[in-house]
């Protein structure tokens, strides 16, 4: 019951911050499609409940649905990360700080941009 509540919940926060930054409101299923995926990265960190996502939203560019957006994170020095790009879905799991900056770009406008 706790993690139906928990996916609601973050599924609700995307839907309210995605209309902030002009994007169209996700559908349901997007929202959890989201969820899941930011969970599967948090999982990855040091420090999972240091997770702060923004500008998160689901694109199709490459047929696949893939989520896309920013993580600031603690890294094993207890430092904030910054807000770097991630992809994640069926196509790409990939997180700039691992990737670089241009092979990020690429990655970016192959499944990201629209």
């Amino acid at each position: 019951m706790i993690r139906i509540g928990f996916g609601l919940a973050a599924a609700l926060l995307v839907a309210a911050c995605s209309k902030e930054h002009g994007r169209p409101t996700p559908t349901p299923q997007d929202a959890q499609l989201i969820a899941q995926q930011e969970e599967r990265l948090k999982a990855a960190l040091k420090v999972p409940d240091s997770a702060k996502f923004k500008d998160v939203f689901v694109s199709q560019v490459s047929g696949d649905k893939e989520v896309c957006g920013r993580l600031d994170a603690l890294n094993s020095f207890g430092a904030r990360t910054g807000y770097q790009r991630f992809i994640m879905g069926d196509a790409a799991n990939v997180l700039e700080s691992d990737y670089g900056s241009a092979k990020m770009n690429e990655s970016w406008k192959q499944y990201c941009e629209r």
